[in-house]
């Protein structure tokens, strides 16, 4: 039981927002959590057919792949759900075809 007590003191430090960086992907309440550049949008994925909300996430909003070169190789520009456009791993980045 104390091994479990010290272990969750020791992760839920680092659950704390306001200690972690806003890097690209990292999870955030308000833009000001994320790096400059970056906007706290909500992460979208389609789900049963509809769009849904994963939560909100530090992204780099795009208009077209270019936009996206100050993410890192193997990045492109992608529709979300809805009409935000943002950087995100190419599908062969992402380990599909």
């Amino acid at each position: 039981m104390k091994a479990l007590v010290l272990l969750v003191a020791l992760v839920l430090p680092g659950c704390d927002s306001g200690s972690l960086p806003g890097f690209l992907g990292i999870s955030c309440g308000q833009t000001s959590d994320c790096n400059s550049g970056l906007q706290c949008l909500d992460y979208m994925a389609v789900v049963d057919g509809g769009c849904t909300s994963l939560g909100k996430q530090c992204l780099l909003p795009c208009q077209t792949a270019a936009d996206c070169a100050s993410a890192g190789a193997g990045f492109g520009c992608y529709a979300a759900c809805g009409t935000q456009t943002v950087c995100q791993p190419t599908l062969a980045e992402a380990g599909g075809d």
